[in-house]
């Protein structure tokens, strides 16, 4: 009798955990199609202006007389996951209209930089920006070699 029941059992539990796996699975199915039940699209628009006729160009100088010229910035040593020293230079608008700067690095995604943004400098506006290098905890030992990117934006 006791074999009997035995037998039974071990036919008989190899079937809960098959039914656990099947109601979770049913169970998780249905609570992802609940998550959804309505989508409402709305039609929007959005109208870029065309940008301000006129030039562009800003030169980076050393000196606030802009009488040095940048010619290339050495942002000397940065371990992984911190700042480096401050740089600081001057950028000189020569634009026919205000314009905002972003700074950026080429090829190497993980060099950063702390102020690396000025909005609305004026034209023949001289303007004091100071940067820091942060080098990402993915940086490895070395010298590189980089582009500093300067782009410029209508203001």
């Amino acid at each position: 009798m006791k074999g009997r029941f035995r037998d039974a059992m071990l036919r008989r539990i190899w079937k809960i955990p098959l039914f656990a796996l099947v109601l979770i699975v049913l169970l998780s199915i249905s609570l992802a199609a609940a998550i959804i039940v309505y989508t409402l699209r709305v039609p929007s628009s959005i109208v870029i202006p065309q940008y301000p006729e006129g030039t562009y160009q800003i030169k980076l100088y050393w000196d606030n007389e802009t009488t040095i010229e940048v010619q290339s910035i050495y942002f000397g040593e940065v371990k992984p996951g911190q700042y480096g020293p401050t740089v600081t230079f001057y950028i000189k608008n020569l634009s026919t209209l205000p314009v905002d700067v972003e700074i950026g690095t080429r090829p190497y995604p993980w060099i950063d930089f702390s102020g690396s943004v000025q909005q609305g400098i004026q034209p023949n506006e001289v303007r004091k920006m100071t940067l820091r290098a942060y080098a990402g905890y993915t940086a490895t030992s070395g010298t590189y070699d980089f582009e500093l990117i300067v782009n410029v934006y209508p203001g």
